[in-house]
């Protein structure tokens, strides 16, 4: 029961950040008007606003003009439910879940406006950077019960990790290629990463990111559906390797550090 109420919290919550990822590349605000037709723009009622179930009663279609609704509305508000129910399985119920399961909406909304238009907005980078940034003075400041796992100079060391890393690697492919490689949201992106999980866990998003991004467009080059040259938004690549470090990273750390001798078994 406790991971179906989490599922159904996810899910409402999906709800909203498709109103996130139509509006924000828009330069529209989130807040207002409400929920309305893209198609006949009349307001949505609160009945068909139920996430999942409102989309099957409806058969996919406005209540009012009949327009079909995009299949992304329920997926967005499936995947981010799971997602919830996955960090409540792995993290727990404690004070990091909501923190845990904020950062999977921001990673999901992240992945589908950069998989869509090739940009990751400040809008949402910078003040989730500040918030995570404040999460370990936060636990500090109230004497919270449970330490958060990053101290507030690992978390600050994280940031520059995470960003420096891939601004670096962008200069130097600029300076070699005479073309950008990597942008600067990708770099803000794992500043994000490395503010609220720590150094090595960016590092470690960095390399999950990195295999994932390989593991896709390898086969996708050798049919010839994309080139070396096409433009392939790596922010989705990133967000996985962030979500596989926050929920998986200790594990994998301690993992590698037994199989490299680091660390007895």
């Amino acid at each position: 029961m406790f991971y179906i109420v989490v599922f159904f919290v996810g899910a409402a919550i999906g709800s909203f950040l498709n109103v996130v990822i139509y509006r924000l590349p828009r330069r529209e605000s989130i807040v207002w008007p409400g929920s309305h037709c893209p198609s006949c723009g009349l307001p949505i009622r609160a009945y068909d606003n139920i996430p999942v179930l409102s989309f099957v009663l409806l058969g996919g279609k406005c209540r009012q003009c009949r327009a079909p609704i995009s299949f992304q509305y329920p997926l967005i508000e499936i995947t981010n439910g799971v997602l919830f129910a996955v960090c409540a399985q792995f993290v727990g119920l404690n004070l990091f879940l909501p923190v845990a399961a904020a950062f999977m909406s921001v990673l999901l909304v992240i992945s589908i406006i950069d998989a869509r238009l090739h940009i990751i907005p400040d809008v949402i980078t910078l003040p989730a950077t500040m918030i995570a940034l404040l999460i370990p003075v936060a636990f500090w400041a109230v004497n919270a019960p449970e330490r958060w796992p990053v101290t507030v100079p690992e978390s600050f060391v994280g940031y520059l990790c995470g960003a420096g890393s891939l601004f670096l690697v962008g200069q130097i492919y600029l300076w070699f290629t005479g073309r950008e490689g990597m942008g600067l949201g990708d770099a803000k992106l794992m500043g994000l990463t490395g503010a609220l999980l720590g150094w090595q866990s960016v590092i470690l998003a960095i390399m999950l990111g990195s295999i994932a991004g390989t593991a896709v467009m390898l086969p996708l080059m050798a049919v010839k559906r994309i080139g070396r040259r096409s433009e392939i938004p790596f922010g989705p690549f990133l967000a996985v390797g962030s979500a596989l470090a926050l929920l998986f990273g200790q594990q994998l750390l301690g993992y590698y550090l037994v199989a490299s001798g680091l660390e007895p078994m």
